[in-house]
């Protein structure tokens, strides 16, 4: 009888001889390395088959280790046995966190200097050919100190600065006035769409004016001049947001195709008449 092709059925013909006297010359006798138990196993496989089922092939290339920050057994490769300490990642970090002086910085390449942080005061080693560049320990430090110092890298001393050429009205929806009047208006409306028709609740909203922001200088902060919209019911108010960015190509928005599309029917509809007029039908 010849052991079947099949993974599942092979795995069954395999349980049924366990035991036993291989039934021909093409089966042959087994002794699993790990458990020790007696197998059988196709002929054509001899000198591969050395364990009894996937389980013992795997608990005999795996160990027990415990982590060495929680505590918890695993089970980790032998040819990992003397490296791995930790169970998973996160307990490698809160592990570096905990005993950070287990982990000192990499050495650095060739000469290093000493340079004090230019805000939290702390002293920090740098490659000396990074002396003049160098003034924060880290990316943190820099951000809070550009934030406390907007006199130094805001307006005209910032890197990008191309002369003022946002406009008024940009400026003033970018002020904090605006921020804090629009979040009133959201948090009055409970950040739901007030369309009746719509109701829509979560992050794409807007904070309509009912007067308008330019026209109407004196009600531009006013919480009663405030509605929440959904984007989708603010671009009906509005059909013109977006044409000078994403209409410059010649593409037109959304709610001015069915006018587009009457006309065209029209202009279809004359043609006929006047191609039927000439065949006389």
């Amino acid at each position: 009888m010849a052991a079947p092709k099949d993974p599942i059925k092979y795995q069954e013909w395999i349980e049924k001889l366990s035991g036993r006297e291989p039934p021909n010359k093409n089966v042959q006798v087994g002794h699993c390395l790990n458990c020790g138990k007696e197998f059988h196993f196709p002929l054509s496989r001899k000198g591969l088959r050395k364990y009894c089922s996937t389980e013992c092939l795997l608990d005999a290339h795996r160990v027990i280790v415990r982590c060495k920050n929680c505590g918890e057994e695993f089970l980790a490769p032998k040819s990992r046995a003397g490296r791995v300490a930790f169970c998973s990642g996160k307990c490698y970090g809160s592990h570096r966190e905990q005993h950070p002086e287990q982990y000192p910085p990499p050495p650095l390449r060739g000469r290093s200097i000493e340079v004090e942080c230019g805000y939290c005061d702390i002293t920090f080693r740098v490659c000396s050919a990074r002396r003049n560049t160098v003034r924060f320990c880290s990316k943190k430090c820099h951000g809070k100190y550009v934030r406390s110092h907007p006199e130094l890298y805001g307006g005209s001393n910032h890197w990008n600065w191309k002369g003022g050429r946002t406009g008024e009205i940009r400026l003033l929806r970018q002020s904090e006035e605006y921020k804090e009047w629009r979040d009133a208006v959201f948090r009055r409306d409970n950040w739901t769409c007030q369309n009746p028709e719509c109701g829509y609740k979560g992050h794409k909203i807007v904070a309509h004016h009912i007067k308008n922001f330019e026209e109407y200088p004196e009600f531009r902060y006013d919480v009663d001049n405030g509605q929440t919209l959904c984007r989708a019911c603010h671009k009906k108010l509005h059909y013109n947001i977006g044409e000078e960015t994403r209409f410059e190509k010649g593409q037109v928005p959304w709610n001015k195709l069915p006018i587009l599309w009457e006309r065209e029917t029209k202009d279809e509809g004359r043609i006929l008449e006047k191609v039927q007029a000439k065949q006389g039908t």
